[in-house]
């Protein structure tokens, strides 16, 4: 059974750099600068690499809903919410007899 990883732009760039530095052609200090990371994070990168392989390096969040997602419930609240006709003739008789703005004199 073979397996397809999906990888960024930017996962494939750092498996070139993490691959050199595995092979001693240039020093983890150099990688760290090259991918614009710590000397730290660049080290965790190279130990992630060697145990896991190229899955290693994708991201770990890959295909998990973001933190910032809305509850489905209150996104159709919102979408409906949106959907429905304003009617601006009553909302701007409600500012005006609440003095919130002064009427416009023409």
């Amino acid at each position: 059974m073979t397996w397809t990883i999906k990888m960024s732009e930017k996962e494939l760039q750092r498996k070139t750099w993490i691959d050199k530095a595995i092979d001693k052609r240039i020093s983890q200090k150099a990688v760290a600068d090259t991918l614009e990371i710590s000397e730290r994070q660049a080290r965790r990168l190279i130990s992630r690499y060697r145990e896991r392989g190229d899955i290693g390096l994708v991201s770990g969040s890959r295909g998990r809903p973001g933190n910032r997602r809305l509850n489905t419930a209150i996104a159709e609240k919102i979408k409906q919410f949106i959907s429905e006709p304003v009617m601006i003739a009553p909302i701007k008789q409600w500012i005006e007899s609440n003095k919130l703005i002064k009427p416009v004199l023409a």
